[in-house]
């Protein structure tokens, strides 16, 4: 053999690794798209969670998640001070 078809072979064997590594360089996913469809995704639970909660277990209406006077009153039972 000579080393023209060693090099052409070697070219050949390269050549579908390449193809390989551009097939997953074109399927891959900016970083920052995945860290903005992590914090929808986080946001989407948290406000899923808080329907289930007020609306399921809570005995509540749905507007109640959206209202401000709600979380001032659960925090002034978390944080409430004994004076006597």
């Amino acid at each position: 053999m000579t080393s023209m078809q060693e090099n052409n072979e070697s070219e050949e064997l390269s050549r579908p690794r390449l193809r390989r590594k551009r097939e997953k360089q074109s399927r891959s996913v900016h970083p920052a798209s995945k860290g903005i469809a992590i914090v929808l995704l986080l946001f989407a639970s948290l406000t899923v969670g808080l329907f289930v909660g007020f609306t399921v277990v809570g005995n509540g209406t749905a507007l109640e998640v959206f209202d401000l006077n709600t979380y001032q009153h659960i925090y002034d039972l978390v944080f409430k001070t004994n004076s006597r």
